[in-house]
């Protein structure tokens, strides 16, 4: 539980920063807002080393990482979408549930919220 509400919390800090770097980035470059969209699942993932030793590069797979992905992508500009197992572990958490996603590769479909109360998290220690 303590790490879904450290991803939550960073999450929402990641989006408060980059609204701030926005604006410096404006004044300074004149260059268009930047958003994110971030979509944050729990479970188990694999991590494997992938290409010649030389150029080792890691990454995840699995299932946990396809449904991240896919919140991710169904996300609106600079906000979160969190699963139900990830608001399941965080219970005083204030959210609205946004849509079921059907996931291609996943049976079931995927419940997601968007956070209303980011200030309800726990700042970590």
């Amino acid at each position: 539980a303590l790490q879904a509400e450290n991803s939550l919390y960073m999450a929402y800090e990641m989006l408060q920063t980059f609204k701030t770097l926005n604006v410096k980035w404006k004044n300074l470059y004149n260059i268009n807002d930047i958003y994110l969209r971030i979509g944050i699942h729990c479970g188990i993932a694999t991590v494997g080393s992938f290409g010649p030793e030389d150029r080792l590069s890691f990454t995840a797979i699995g299932k946990t990482v396809n449904i991240a992905s896919r919140l991710e992508q169904a996300c609106t500009e600079d906000s979160i979408l969190i699963s139900n197992d990830v608001k399941q572990l965080i219970p005083g958490v204030v959210v609205t549930q946004v849509q079921s996603l059907q996931i291609r590769g996943i049976e079931q479909h995927i419940d997601v919220y968007t956070i209303n109360e980011p200030y309800s998290l726990n700042k970590p220690t």
